[in-house]
């Protein structure tokens, strides 16, 4: 049963409260907290991924993952509307995250050959293309083919 203000029919944004607080009061020092968003067909997500410090009360930020099941195509353009609250109130020139999209759609660019081999064979080598460019990814051949491009370099933003 939905709850009247959970109504599908309504089409109003609603601001969802702060519940990482909530979420990460169990989380044993060294433990793992993923928290992010997606389109409303979870086609494109982004998560962070953080780790609790073992003994203080912070998090530290681990990655940044980007997942596409490939059914739109492709484009990086296309994961900022699902980035964290973290992140996608910083998506202006000078912060990281922006920089790091310039590199990400530049590396498509580069890839771009590779995608008359389909939307998936574009992924993989923009992976490698912006990994080459010095963006720290975990290049595990089984994520890249399977649409998670996980980004290790801590970007401005993460930290919980």
């Amino acid at each position: 049963m939905i709850a009247p203000s959970m109504s599908c029919a309504s089409t109003k944004k609603r601001k969802s409260p702060p519940h990482t607080p909530q979420l990460a009061q169990g989380v044993v020092g060294g433990g793992l907290l993923v928290e992010g968003t997606s389109d409303p067909f979870g086609r494109l997500w982004v998560a962070n991924v953080l780790r609790r410090h073992p003994v203080q009360a912070r998090w530290l930020p681990e990655a940044l993952v980007f997942s596409t099941n490939f059914r739109t195509g492709f484009a990086p353009m296309d994961f900022p509307p699902v980035l964290p609250k973290s992140y996608i109130h910083r998506m202006i020139p000078g912060e990281p995250i922006y920089a790091f999209f310039e590199k990400w759609q530049q590396a498509a660019r580069l890839a771009l050959p590779e995608r008359i081999w389909g939307v998936r064979r574009w992924f993989c080598a923009a992976a490698l293309h912006l990994a080459e460019s010095g963006v720290e990814i975990d290049l595990r051949p089984w994520w890249i083919r399977h649409g998670y491009l996980v980004v290790r370099m801590p970007l401005a933003g993460a930290s919980g």
